[in-house]
């Protein structure tokens, strides 16, 4: 037996040799394919097995191919919009949400981020210019200065979130309405470049 081959824990005579293959799985009847995965199995029973080790490198592949199934950004993905903004893991947090250890999890596809969250990267990496918007919005938490901050005066009754900013001559608008009202748009998004 080699050193790199472990010895089967079913019969205890064979070795066990590593091997890779594709799967096809569904998910609410979406087929994505999974290319490497790996498994194991005893060169004298045949038994199969997977290890701790593969089965971790077993989950981040199926994450990342549910992503691109879904067309969401991959772990890898989120990573380059995260960098290119010149953002550590803890700013995205406090500047996107999502909890204090979540752009690991996306990053290293233990969780999948959702629609909302994967649309906001999307837009931050085309408008990089919302960027110091948000680190304003994360360093003020209460509502009345908020809107002292961005120079918007909108009832509190009302939910109105505006955020502006202005770069030269470019002038990018984000509006959007939280919590809908009568007589209200339900949502809005806008962006504008004179």
């Amino acid at each position: 037996m080699s050193e790199n081959k472990q010895r089967c824990p079913n019969c205890e005579q064979g070795d066990l040799e590593t091997l890779t293959e594709s799967r096809t799985m569904d998910e609410h009847g979406a087929a994505f394919t999974v290319d490497e995965l790996k498994y194991q199995v005893c060169s004298n029973c045949g038994v199969e097995q997977v290890g701790a080790a593969e089965l971790r490198q077993n989950k981040q592949l199926i994450m990342a191919a549910r992503k691109r199934a879904k067309n969401l950004l991959t772990g890898k993905e989120v990573r380059e919009v995260r960098k290119s903004l010149g953002l550590t893991q803890q700013q995205a947090a406090e500047y996107f949400g999502g909890g204090t250890n979540a752009f690991s999890k996306y990053e290293t596809e233990k969780v999948e981020q959702n629609l909302s969250m994967d649309r906001f990267l999307r837009v931050a990496y085309v408008i990089p210019s919302v960027i110091p918007t948000l680190r304003t919005i994360s360093e003020n938490t209460e509502f009345d200065s908020l809107m002292t901050v961005t120079g918007l005066h909108a009832p509190l009754t009302r939910r109105i979130y505006n955020s502006v900013v202005t770069s030269g001559t470019n002038m990018d608008v984000i509006s959007v309405n939280l919590t809908p009202q009568k007589n209200m748009t339900n949502e809005k998004f806008a962006v504008m470049t004179t």
